[in-house]
C-alpha cells in the first residue's frame, strides 16, 4: 500500500504499476494477501478423474505422488478435497 486517502486508496502491484482504487469499493470487496508475510503458503492443485474412479485410491495415489517432495511440510498434514463432480 502506498497512501490510503479519504476518497481512495492508492497501491503498487507487484510489476510496479501504481493503482487507485475508491474506498467505497474496498469497503464492499473480500481482500486476498498474496504477499503476507508469512514464509508458508498452501496451494491447491486441481486435478481431474474420470467417472466411476475409486476416489479413496485416487487420493492415496496423489498423497504418495508428494511424499519426499522438497519443500512440503508435514505438519499440517496433506489432504485431498473433492469439489465436485
Amino acid at each position: 500500500m502506498i497512501d490510503t486517502g479519504f476518497r481512495s486508496t492508492r497501491i503498487k502491484t507487484r510489476d510496479d504499476v501504481l493503482v487507485t482504487i475508491p474506498n467505497s469499493i474496498l469497503s464492499n470487496a473480500v481482500i486476498l494477501n498474496e504477499s503476507s508475510p508469512n514464509k508458508h503458503s498452501r496451494i491447491k492443485i486441481p486435478i481431474g478423474v474420470a467417472y466411476g474412479t475409486d476416489l479413496d485410491k485416487a487420493e492415496q495415489i496423489i498423497l504418495e505422488q508428494v511424499e519426499g517432495i522438497e519443500g512440503i511440510l508435514l505438519k499440517p498434514e496433506k489432504r485431498v478435497r473433492v469439489r465436485g463432480f
